[in-house]
């Protein structure tokens, strides 16, 4: 076993490419990169040495070496900490310690991240009592290689660092009317990535205390990102930043690369943080401010402040930012938040090219209104349908709630519902990770399931049959069992494969349809390469071209579960490469005029 691990060759190769293709983007407008990253492939059974201590407790160590590297962090696929072991990360010359960390940081998906560590070698000590011997469990899967030495950068600009002269610290007069806005502004450092960007929390209107994060999509997974809070200078260009408010990891909600925006929920108990963080309001009307703010960490540097003193334009999902007033945007200010002047969050930097020479060179951010169909059930989990929403201080957020459950909405759902997902919200308090679901005596896939806050379940619901069904939620030894139900569609449902526009059609796959109506309606399928309409007194078709491009595909009876699936051959050849294919069903027992299901759209492939 390798109890010295040497990543040289691979990372002095990955910094002299960076260094060729122009290094940390410092000048343009995306994230902060770096760091390098090396894929590895370590834990406790192929890789390092084990050392017994007597009675049954022993210590395993591991030495990584990645020469050239100005700091090196680390990404566990694999992590688990029995009761009583514990992890410790080191240097050479034990200058500086890292842990204990513990049974504490366990998660569900299993992955854990430490920080960057000053140097080109790290020291890795996992203590494990008798009492657990054998239950631990850790395996990396990246070591991070910072070839931009991002703790010298955090340091100087801790105390006033190198982004652009025109920038303004929040601590400066113009920032003295935004507090909690700038209380709800933190840097984000994406590992294994290894980007630098900024976010923004966000409250819900669960009022909970639940920490969402919002950044943009290409600072890339924030699973085992590290969040600085708090990282401002005391006063206006003057003093040294702090940088020890910090959290590691999250669980992703919602990620959108059109959109450019991920939300995230941070992983940390319900109740006030031991130091100062707000989560904003937010205004999804999409109706222009007459000004707005940036609060942001470009080029990673201290937390600073940019003001628009005019409204922003609209270009599609996006605030148009016309000419800053005060400050501009860099990289690293990607996924900031833009602030009306009523404080609340309307938007996230998505790009730009303004510079303090250039200021009235364009900025983008994503609007919160264009975003607001992913965001809306974890913005929104109580279903209030609210334009707007006030922050809270998270120094008043509520303590840890027992256990229960208080509600459920819809009580039924749709027997199918064609490119969307059957969702259902369960509400309560004390949900945690741990917290289960079953359906009829059936465990819900986990897929299924995400916890978006402390008090609130979103569910994606199977495909059921018609009729009651029930829920039972578990935390621990506490259950509480909730029914609903699945009923039939007022109308014919029809869906291929997921349902999503632009389905692809495989010849070697081929295609499956869902049916739905009421239970013994008869229903007739078609297809075509037209999605022009057919209208007759008696039905309208969404394609067809006035039934001069119309083809029978399928005859078939819903059944008592209110749902079929229908497997079809797709003969290869049978289109061009690319042809977009037009379906639809009829039922015919609806009565006059005959009843048409939605139409769906699939791409032919091979």
């Amino acid at each position: 076993m390798r109890a010295d691990l040497l990543l040289a060759e691979d990372a002095a190769r990955a910094t002299a490419e960076t260094a060729e293709s122009g290094g940390g983007e410092l000048g343009g407008k995306g994230p902060v990169r770096f760091a390098e990253v090396l894929p590895v492939e370590l834990d406790l059974e192929n890789s390092g040495v084990w050392e017994e201590l007597g009675r049954g407790d022993r210590v395993w160590r591991l030495r990584i070496h990645s020469r050239g590297a100005k700091s090196l962090a680390l990404v566990f696929e694999h992590y688990h900490v029995p009761a009583g072991g514990e992890l410790y990360l080191y240097d050479d010359k034990r200058a500086t310690l890292r842990g204990a960390f513990t049974e504490h940081e366990n998660r569900l998906d299993g992955q854990f991240a430490i920080r960057p560590l000053r140097g080109d070698a790290l020291n890795l000590e996992y203590f494990e009592p008798a009492r657990a011997r054998g239950r631990g469990r850790l395996a990396l899967s990246a070591v991070t290689h910072d070839y931009l030495d991002v703790l010298g950068m955090i340091e100087d600009r801790a105390g006033g660092g190198t982004a652009q002269n025109c920038e303004i610290d929040v601590t400066c007069p113009l920032g003295a009317s935004w507090a909690n806005q700038i209380d709800a502004a933190v840097r984000v450092m994406a590992l294994p990535s290894g980007l630098l960007c900024s976010g923004s929390l966000l409250n819900s209107t669960a009022n909970d205390g639940t920490i969402l994060v919002l950044s943009a999509a290409h600072c890339t997974g924030l699973a085992n990102a590290v969040f600085l809070f708090n990282f401002e200078r005391p006063g206006c260009r003057t003093g040294t930043a702090p940088m020890t408010d910090t959290i590691t990891g999250s669980t992703p909600l919602v990620g959108d690369g059109a959109l450019d925006v991920q939300l995230v929920r941070l992983n940390v108990p319900q109740g006030p943080l031991a130091f100062p963080a707000y989560l904003a309001g937010w205004d999804r009307s999409g109706v222009p401010p007459t000004s707005s703010v940036l609060v942001h960490h470009p080029a990673g540097d201290v937390k600073k402040i940019s003001l628009d003193d005019d409204p922003p334009g609209i270009a599609g999902n996006l605030w148009r930012i016309l000419d800053w007033e005060a400050g501009v945007s860099e990289g690293g200010s990607s996924g900031a938040p833009l602030f009306d002047p009523a404080g609340r969050f309307i938007g996230n930097l998505d790009s730009g090219s303004s510079t303090c020479v250039f200021r009235s060179n364009d900025d983008f951010c994503t609007r919160l209104a264009a975003a607001w169909p992913l965001l809306e059930p974890y913005l929104d989990p109580l279903g209030t349908g609210q334009l707007t929403l006030d922050g809270l201080d998270l120094a008043l957020a509520p303590l840890p709630q027992p256990f229960d459950v208080t509600g459920l909405f819809p009580s039924e759902v749709e027997v199918l519902a064609p490119g969307r997902s059957r969702s259902l919200r369960i509400l309560g308090t004390g949900f945690r990770d741990s917290t289960q679901v079953t359906i009829d005596g059936t465990p819900l896939d986990p897929a299924r399931m995400l916890r978006g806050g402390h008090g609130w379940l979103n569910l994606d619901m199977p495909q059921l049959a018609l009729g009651p069904h029930a829920f039972k939620i578990s935390e621990g030894a506490a259950s509480e069992v909730l029914p609903f139900a699945v009923v039939a569609p007022s109308e014919p449902r029809f869906e291929v494969d997921e349902g999503v526009p632009d389905d692809e059609l495989f010849s070697q796959i081929g295609a499956d349809t869902l049916h739905a109506d009421q239970p013994g309606h008869l229903h007739v399928g078609y297809l075509s390469l037209s999605g022009l309409p057919s209208i007759h007194p008696r039905v309208t078709l969404a394609l067809g071209n006035q039934f001069t491009n119309l083809h029978r595909f399928l005859v078939t009876v819903i059944p008592r579960a209110g749902w079929a699936s229908v497997h079809h051959a797709v003969p290869p050849g049978m289109l061009p490469f690319g042809t977009v294919l037009y379906s639809q069903t009829v039922c015919i027992s609806h009565g006059l005029p005959l009843h048409a299901s939605n139409r769906q759209e699939s791409i032919f492939q091979f």
